[in-house]
């Protein structure tokens, strides 16, 4: 058997790590071949986080080894022939994941586009009743209660609108979402309000189910993530070992020995890369599904709670109308100039209207509930006392 140089025997060396979550590199040393046994083996070192600076040797098997069916095989009929799949570079398994999962993406969003339409046109059906409307040009008093509850609900309703928006914008998803980046830094909000979290969980999942969603020896999604830049070091290895085959009947039969591992090995990684891709796929699922989860909860009822301050704020700003001091009379205007403030207020055609003298003027002014006149506002107006006078009952 060929072992290492200045390395322990192969019974000395473990074949894996015990935790794959504390390796941070892993580095092929070298592939070899036991002709007595007719397998090839590996030795490979990994850098493990820990109080010890300096890499771990391990030395496995890596062929002959069982290679599942490839997706690219089983997509055939019996007569050989390519069953219909879509035109990518993705193995069929992997391109019917993607089909599955964005269908159900379409549907969250689909979701979240009925939120934030019936809230729009909710909204939009409240602010433009007519009670709503008419403000009497006054201006809103932001430090009062009312001003506050329109604040507060533009600002809920902001919120609302983003987390809806948040839903239908695709994110990017990375295989460190599921296994967490070592190292990293938290993020803005958004991406801890349980999205992140339920990526990492999803991946926790995979791990307590003990490798039962995971290809066939992986027990992790650590483990998987090295496991491919393991086989692509090796595929490295074994191509040199190609390269370097003498000549005659000893290197073809090289030759055809590192072809075969080569060929298996590949399947394995190719394997190991679809099953990443497939669960990056489900991980920008899941979220899809936490943001819409939160935009029909949360956003939900922040929106409704939004919607109810706006309304508030705007019935308690309008013109009140306390009891009459009189009965009905005519008013005309007496400062006619343009920019008077009688003109401004009730119009800049009205000269004569009728109206009700109201309560709670203030100092120097004149409270009435315009009643009628031509070319005159209908309301409630504060005008200068000396800016109208009264000629009498119509």
């Amino acid at each position: 058997m060929l072992e290492m140089r200045n390395q322990p025997s192969a019974e000395q060396l473990p074949a894996e790590p015990d935790d794959w979550s504390k390796v941070k590199e892993v580095r092929c040393a070298q592939v070899c071949r036991d002709k007595m046994m007719n397998n090839a083996w590996r030795t490979y070192e990994c850098e493990c986080d820990g109080p010890e600076n300096r890499p771990f040797k391990f030395k496995e098997l890596i062929w002959p080894v069982y290679v599942p069916t490839p997706a690219s095989e089983s997509a055939r009929d019996q007569g050989g022939n390519k069953k219909d799949d879509k035109a990518s570079g993705d193995s069929p398994t992997v391109a019917a994941a993607d089909e599955y999962w964005a269908e159900a993406a379409r549907q969250a969003r689909s979701t979240a586009k009925w939120v934030a339409t019936s809230l729009g046109a909710a909204l939009a059906a409240i602010i433009g009743t007519a009670p709503l409307t008419p403000l009497g040009g006054k201006d809103v008093h932001w430090q009062s209660w009312p001003g506050l509850a329109i604040a507060g609900g533009l600002v809920l309703l902001g919120v609302t609108f983003f987390m809806v928006t948040s839903v239908l914008v695709p994110g990017m998803t990375f295989f460190t979402n599921l296994k967490g980046s070592k190292g990293t830094k938290t993020q803005w909000l958004w991406d801890h309000m349980r999205v992140s979290r339920a990526q990492q969980a999803l991946g926790r999942r995979a791990e307590s189910e003990h490798g039962l969603l995971l290809p066939i020896g992986i027990t992790s999604l650590d483990e998987l993530v090295h496991r491919i830049r393991l086989d692509e070091l090796t595929l490295d290895r074994v191509a040199e070992k190609l390269g370097k085959a003498p000549d005659g009947d000893e290197g073809k039969t090289e030759c055809e020995f590192w072809g075969k591992v080569r060929a298996d090995r590949g399947k394995i990684q190719q394997g190991y890369i679809d099953e990443c891709k497939k669960w990056v796929i489900l991980a920008n699922y899941v979220a899809v599904k936490v943001r819409a989860d939160l935009a029909r909860s949360i956003g939900l009822a922040l929106g409704l709670t939004g919607t109810a301050l706006l309304v508030w704020g705007y019935i308690a700003i309008q013109p009140s109308e306390p009891a009459p001091t009189a009965n009905t009379a005519m008013y005309v205007v007496l400062n006619v100039s343009p920019a008077s403030p009688a003109r401004t207020a009730l119009g800049g055609a009205c000269n004569a209207f009728t109206g009700v003298a109201l309560r709670g003027a203030s100092t120097g002014e004149l409270a009435v509930y315009v009643t009628g006149g031509k070319g005159c506002k209908i309301g409630r107006v504060e005008v200068p006392a000396g800016d109208v006078g009264t000629v009498g009952l119509p």
